[in-house]
């Protein structure tokens, strides 16, 4: 396959899949706490709303986070493999402050991200043996802390903290789940299993009694706030998001995938190719030397026809050497330039000329001669490149 096809393919199945994830975004794979499907946190959002809680939903960012009352904050990161829009060093600056300042954060991840860097917390997404199907993993508590009262955790994945961790509460298979960081009047506990406050999983052992117990630890009146905006929630504002909303979601992906065929066939080139003949197979030299010598021996011009040719052959030598045709340097550049066989055929050029231009009148069938050894001189070493030239003249 050639090159040209092959791009073609490439940049075929990229569009595909970038209409595909922009026409299949946010479906039903977040962890928001308005997300009613298996992943999403909108049973723990009604329970504990239920329990008394005022409940909220942090859509805009965490730089609200200033200007927001101290109280519990739930922050899951999302399922995939890539979390967007992803923390950064600035939202784990506004954690990190707002829980000094009394609030109490569960953050619940199992990827690297600024929050667990600013922890100095490792969290390793192999620490653990794979769950087998339908049978999650149980993590007991480490120590009886108000933080550990009650039945043991349930968890889906197989991540776990390897180093940096302060107070820990929970671990699995040798490793640690979950840790406290105490900061100032609050503090942040970190799980390794994002899927511990989802639909599927509240229900199961004490996942719903620890989030009941980090509630109660919350400052009083305090409220319970959801980071959605990165538990893949977002906002629900966009071409996409209304679209869905509008039924269109069919109709936009369709539209796009079109577009996409549509500029991928204008691109492809509607005629055939034609493939130029090699400079090698070129012969015109050998016929324009014979035609015009006819011709100048026609017309009784072989005089004039040797100076024209000779001239040629003179201009040509010194256009490719830079050297002038009287100068002792020509020589030298011929062996050193060029080699091989080409300073001995190019005196011969030289001595037929000499021989021609002595004779008051030269045979025509001499010129023709002279101007056919200039000629094959010409293209054999003057009119290659450095890859064509003979082994021994390079």
């Amino acid at each position: 396959m050639k090159l040209r096809a092959r791009l073609g393919v490439i940049a075929a199945v990229l569009l595909v899949g970038l209409v595909l994830l922009l026409a299949t975004a946010g479906r039903g794979s977040s962890r928001a706490s308005t997300d009613r499907g298996p992943e999403g946190s909108a049973a723990l959002a009604g329970v504990l709303h239920r329990l008394g809680y005022e409940v909220g939903s942090l859509r805009l960012g965490l730089h609200v986070l200033g200007r927001t009352p101290a109280g519990l904050l739930v922050l899951a990161s999302p399922p995939g493999l890539v979390a967007w829009p992803p923390l950064t060093i600035s939202d784990a600056s506004h954690l990190i402050a707002w829980a000094r300042a009394g609030g109490v954060i569960v953050a619940l991840t199992d990827r690297q991200d600024p929050l667990l860097d600013a922890l100095g917390v490792t969290v390793d997404v192999t620490a653990r043996r794979r769950p087998s199907p339908g049978r999650p993993a149980t993590a007991q508590p480490t120590r009886p802390t108000q933080w550990t009262r009650g039945p043991p955790l349930s968890l889906e994945g197989r991540a776990g903290f390897t180093g940096g961790v302060a107070l820990p509460l929970y671990v699995a298979d040798n490793a640690v789940v979950a840790s406290l960081h105490p900061q100032g009047e609050g503090a942040i506990v970190i799980v390794a299993d994002p899927a511990l406050a989802s639909n599927a999983s509240l229900g199961r052992q004490g996942n719903l009694e620890f989030f009941a117990r980090a509630a109660g630890f919350a400052m009083d009146g305090g409220a319970v706030w959801f980071d959605d905006l990165h538990a893949g929630g977002g906002d629900g504002h966009g071409v996409v998001a209304y679209a869905r909303r509008a039924g269109a979601g069919g109709t936009l992906f369709l539209a796009l995938l079109g577009l996409g065929l549509l500029l991928w066939r204008l691109s492809a080139r509607q005629v055939p190719t034609r493939v130029l003949p090699s400079p090698d197979r070129a012969l015109g030299t050998s016929e324009y030397v014979r035609g015009l010598g006819g011709l100048y021996a026609r017309a009784g011009l072989s005089k004039h026809a040797l100076a024209v040719t000779s001239r040629q052959f003179r201009a040509a030598i010194e256009r490719r050497s830079g050297i002038a045709w009287e100068r002792d340097a020509l020589g030298r550049w011929l062996d050193e330039e060029l080699g091989g066989e080409a300073p001995a055929e190019f005196h011969a050029v030289r001595a037929a000329f000499a021989t021609l231009f002595a004779q008051p009148e030269p045979e025509p069938e001499h010129v023709l001669r002279a101007a056919r050894l200039a000629a094959d001189f010409e293209h054999r070493w003057l009119h290659r490149t450095a890859s064509t030239l003979p082994i021994d003249a390079r």
